[in-house]
């Protein structure tokens, strides 16, 4: 009995070692991957690429399950945020509280006809909303089908080739669109881009606008902190380096379209659930491709995952943050 309790210790901490040596290794790793990414926030050129109109034009997809608490700031957060083109596409997914009538008073939405083809089958759509004092905000009202369902019938809605998925109590850095685009500018072939998402524990939040960010006090919220900020930005870049990227939150996450209708949409794989609890991510289904990423740090958040749909690519960072509270994913 003793030899099986001693074998059984040295298998733990066998496994113990490895696994925290390959935390340290992609830990490694993921330092030129932010240097690189730093040198590239520099270049003056870049920079001005990035202010003219040379910047692909995105759908924002927000698919919304009674957020009738924060659904109005969250909405009008993304509508400010800074990009030069840009639509915002809210799918109110069957909710039983008062979210359409808030977004209805809000934003002075009037019904119009449905004008786009239903590439993706979806649950019944009840209705389509345009807002008469926001052009690029339009709304879905349709019965409840579960956060992929939602994000297929936004696909649908959406007029442009790029599409981000976010939460919609996800609070957004205002220059997060341009800092995820990077990577479309480098290359006509990457597929996807995944920002680094972090929980909003202890910051101060306002206008849908984290103003300062902080560690929590408490033990445990502060200790999720670490793990987020390991698993997004020292992890996921670490990975990136060795030629994967293993997933794509879907708290934040940006697709090329035309890849997501190869696919038939996103799944219930997609979708965890409607808990707040924990962020959400996008299995990668480009089989036998290489990602790499670029990442570095900013106020919140920064670093990103990609999926390319060539041999190689390039990422950029880009920051996002969440209320919620739990493991990350």
């Amino acid at each position: 009995m003793t030899h099986v309790i001693q074998a059984t210790d040295l298998v733990i901490l066998a496994y113990f070692l490895g696994l925290n040596s390959f935390y340290a290794l992609l830990l490694v790793l993921s330092i030129p991957e932010i240097w690189e990414q730093t040198r590239l926030a520099e270049d003056e050129d870049f920079q001005r690429l990035m202010q003219s109109d040379a910047l692909p034009p995105i759908t924002i997809l927000v698919p919304a399950h009674n957020e009738s608490a924060t659904i109005e700031t969250s909405v009008t957060a993304i509508l400010t945020l800074e990009y030069r083109s840009f639509e915002v596409v809210v799918v109110n997914d069957g909710s039983k509280d008062d979210t359409l009538e808030r977004l209805r008073h809000a934003f002075e939405l009037y019904e119009v006809p449905r004008t786009y083809p239903e590439g993706i089958a979806t649950k019944r759509v009840r209705a389509v909303y345009r807002s008469r004092t926001r052009t690029r905000l339009l709304v879905i009202d349709k019965e409840n089908g579960g956060k992929a369902d939602s994000l297929n019938a936004a696909i649908n809605a959406s007029r442009f080739p790029l599409v981000i998925a976010v939460d919609a109590d996800t609070l957004i850095e205002p220059d997060a669109l341009l800092r995820l685009t990077r990577p479309f500018l480098l290359s006509s072939r990457i597929a996807a881009v995944g920002g680094t998402v972090r929980v909003a524990n202890g910051c101060t939040v306002g206008d849908g606008r984290v103003s300062d960010a902080r560690v929590p006090r408490r033990f445990l919220p502060g200790i999720q902190v670490v793990e987020y900020l390991r698993a997004f930005l020292f992890g996921r870049l670490g990975w990136n380096r060795l030629g994967g990227s293993l997933v794509i939150s879907g708290a934040f996450g940006l697709f090329r379209k035309e890849y997501l209708h190869a696919i038939g949409g996103c799944t219930a794989i997609c979708d965890s659930g409607a808990s707040r609890t924990r962020s959400r991510s996008f299995p990668i289904p480009w089989r036998g491709r290489r990602c790499r990423s670029r990442g570095g740090s900013c106020r919140v958040s920064g670093s990103a995952g990609i999926a390319d749909s060539s041999p190689r690519c390039g990422c950029t960072r880009a920051c996002s943050s969440t209320p919620a509270t739990g493991g990350s994913d």
